[in-house]
């Protein structure tokens, strides 16, 4: 039975929402795909959400031998490892979503030469309210903005496809930071080769789907009860993961085919850039919501680290030096690592289950 969000719709809105978040919404982790997927950037970055969503679904609703909610806990030596390194991989994956949510808010808010003193401010900000018991509020605030993140994704994608002018164009409305451009920013991630190259193709897909739906789940689990939802992991797939994914899936398609417009020197945030240039009150809509994904998210990667001013105050203060190498920078170096985390605590709990239903242990 649901407990907190009760229905199958809201279910799906609040995966939608943990996985679109900030980052999906400016385009630039979704760049990966452009690099090494080439013209099968659209399909691979679909399949990966649909994947990150059917995965988050299927795992929340089970029960697990050694996860925290499923009312028994870890017995075994192996067990208590594998508790304890899920925990730690969790964790992990909560530091690098507040980093980057982090650099989002500085990159976005700061003036020519101030986004340490923006970053500093929104470090601040967000240790306030994390550390207060009103902040597990505030990050549940999250999973509400699901459908109008969605429309205003598909609203801004939609209009760039349908004949926006594009970067080779001259500069028009919607450029500044405000759009997901700056100084010097219009090139922050680079000029890059794109190519399709099937195995870097097939890794990133892997590390977006282990690395969201993991982070998901987490969002998913408080929905249901204490022995998972009723019918099991493959209907929460069916049921949630499914239409979740669709909807993923195809604003991904065509946010890949905004970015690949950008190419071969996309900017820091190309959605928002792509929002901006169509008409600025766009751009600054879309930047607004970005900005409020990213400051929910954030609160909500602290309350997962661990209430309590201290608390707060250190994982904060944590983030903010990485944070500081930018936005863009953050999601290319850290985003991966999320990935083999998670990548990695799937392979240790499949590798336990197949050995334990074969009694080694």
């Amino acid at each position: 039975m649901v407990r907190a969000l009760p229905g199958r719709a809201a279910a799906v809105w609040t995966l939608f929402a943990s996985v679109v978040g900030a980052g999906f919404a400016t385009g630039q982790e979704l760049v990966p795909f452009t690099v090494a997927c080439g013209p099968a950037s659209p399909a691979m970055a679909a399949a990966a959400c649909v994947g990150a969503a059917v995965l988050a679904a299927g795992r929340s609703a089970y029960p697990g031998p050694w996860r925290g909610s499923s009312g028994r806990r870890p017995t075994g030596a192996r067990e208590v490892v594998l508790a304890a390194g899920g925990r730690a991989a969790a964790m992990a994956i909560s530091w690098i979503s507040l980093v980057a949510m982090l650099a989002a808010l500085a990159h976005l808010t700061a003036r020519d030469g101030g986004q340490g003193l923006s970053l500093a401010a929104w470090g601040m900000a967000v240790a306030a309210v994390a550390s207060l018991p009103a902040g597990r509020g505030l990050a549940r605030l999250s999973s509400l903005l699901g459908p109008p993140m969605a429309a205003l994704v598909a609203l801004s994608v939609g209009a760039w496809l349908l004949g926006a002018p594009r970067p080779s164009e001259p500069a028009g409305p919607g450029q500044g930071r405000a759009h997901g451009d700056g100084a010097g920013a219009a090139t922050a991630a680079g000029r890059v080769s794109v190519g399709l190259r099937p195995a870097a193709c097939a890794g990133r897909a892997a590390l977006y789907a282990a690395a969201n739906g993991l982070f998901a789940e987490a969002a998913l689990r408080p929905l249901w009860g204490p022995d998972g939802r009723p019918g099991g992991p493959l209907r929460a797939a069916a049921a949630v993961g499914l239409p979740a994914g669709a909807v993923l899936g195809s604003l991904a398609a065509g946010s890949v085919l905004v970015v690949r417009s950008h190419l071969p020197a996309p900017p820091t945030m190309p959605l928002v850039h792509a929002a901006g240039r169509v008409h600025p009150a766009l751009g600054r809509l879309h930047a607004a919501a970005v900005a409020l994904a990213a400051y929910t998210t954030a609160v909500a990667a602290v309350v997962a680290l661990g209430q309590g001013p201290e608390r707060a105050a250190a994982w904060t203060a944590a983030a903010l030096p990485v944070a500081a190498l930018g936005f863009a920078p953050a999601v290319a170096r850290l985003y991966p690592v999320a990935g083999w985390l998670a990548l990695g605590v799937l392979a240790a709990e499949a590798l336990f289950a197949g050995r334990r239903r074969r009694g080694l242990y």
